[in-house]
């Protein structure tokens, strides 16, 4: 089952730094960018079904959007960041629409991940900015970038991209297989048998990411029928249930969660 992290998502500058023991996490997706430091051991990375191991040393690199999981086979220790684009727009113009060949680089200073990574206070946004420029410079330059290959992983990487561009509009997997040139059938197919989520649940992670985000930020005091609507709901009920069914909760057990009275 692919997770869509409803945490790591959505949100203006957003910095996660952590570090681990034996580290190992299911298949799942979000639209920020994550590297990862290995210390010491063997980290086994699957994106988008293909398999890349980084040794001691070594970071990897996962890009929005990308399917991926890890795999702890004979023991490591790890550290890395997740983050959302917008703290390194430069980076992103540099690499275009291109994909690394292999996602694993070796880092030069390795004071930078050890020392200095889970010393940032995530509020210091220019701290952060800096750290996260030097740690990709060495991605930019090791990693060999190319043009999009063809075939399943691809493939659902332009849905998903489909998906997370118009998930406020009133889309349908006929729309997709439309624009992206594709058998409805087949599209249908190889997205559940690669993410093991249908079109509508995939629409429905993003449509509640963005309406948790409306939620937590107040805007304007906006009722859950504009919520609804403005995330892509066609009603409050389709909304409602749709909520419950990935969050757990009803929009409004959400609401008082957080602490937030409209």
């Amino acid at each position: 089952m692919i997770v869509y992290q409803n945490q790591n998502s959505g949100r203006k500058y957003h910095f996660w730094s952590s570090s681990h023991e034996n580290y190992s996490m299911a298949a799942h997706l979000h639209n920020n960018t994550e590297i990862i430091y290995v210390k010491s051991g063997c980290l086994t990375v699957k994106i988008d079904g293909e398999r890349y191991d980084a040794g001691e040393g070594e970071a990897v690199i996962v890009l929005p959007h990308r399917i991926h999981e890890y795999i702890n086979e004979s023991g490591n220790s790890v550290c890395g960041a997740i983050f959302s684009n917008d703290f390194v727009p430069i980076f992103f113009e540099k690499i275009g629409d291109t994909l690394p060949e292999s996602p694993v680089y070796r880092v030069s200073d390795k004071a930078l991940w050890t020392e200095r990574l889970l010393r940032i206070k995530h509020s210091d946004y220019l701290s952060i900015a800096s750290f996260l420029y030097e740690a990709l410079g060495d991605a930019e330059k090791s990693i060999t970038w190319a043009e999009k290959k063809t075939g399943n992983g691809e493939l659902i990487q332009e849905a998903i991209n489909f998906i997370s561009d118009n998930f406020r509009d009133n889309i349908t997997l006929y729309d997709m297989a439309k624009k992206l040139g594709y058998n409805e059938k087949y599209l249908s197919y190889t997205l559940h048998n690669v993410t093991n989520m249908n079109f509508r649940r995939l629409l429905s992670s993003y449509r509640i990411n963005f309406a948790k985000e409306l939620i937590s930020k107040n805007v304007k005091k906006v009722s859950m029928v504009d919520v609804a609507l403005m995330s892509g709901f066609s009603s409050l009920a389709s909304f409602n249930r749709n909520f419950k069914d990935i969050e757990g909760i009803s929009p409004s057990e959400y609401r008082k969660k957080l602490g937030i009275n409209l």
